[in-house]
């Protein structure tokens, strides 16, 4: 009977946990779209990133159950930092 309670106890936590981690994800999703579709891909949206990237519970979050929106936008902004960086890098080498 104590491990019927137990088991019951853990699985309305765990239905709660399930809960709050889609909703968190949702709202984090619909941040990042707001900002892409208001502001473009601009600064905005990297310090948006930036900040969250030093937030410890962000990034267990994120390492924890992942979130594709976060994703896509944290690729597109390292490729456009890579391409600023080739295109820096380019100009320095004809200069030369």
């Amino acid at each position: 009977e104590k491990f019927g309670l137990l088991k019951f106890a853990f699985q309305e936590k765990e239905e709660a946990r399930k809960k709050d981690v889609e909703e968190t994800g949702k709202m984090l999703s619909n941040a990042l779209h707001f900002l892409g579709e208001v502001f473009g891909e601009g600064q905005e949206l990297l310090l948006f990133l930036s900040e969250l990237s030093k937030s410890k519970y962000a990034l267990a979050f994120l390492s924890e159950v992942g979130n594709e929106t976060y994703s896509q936008y944290n690729q597109y902004l390292l490729l456009q930092d890579q391409k600023k960086s080739l295109q820096e890098e380019l100009r320095a080498q004809m200069e030369l």
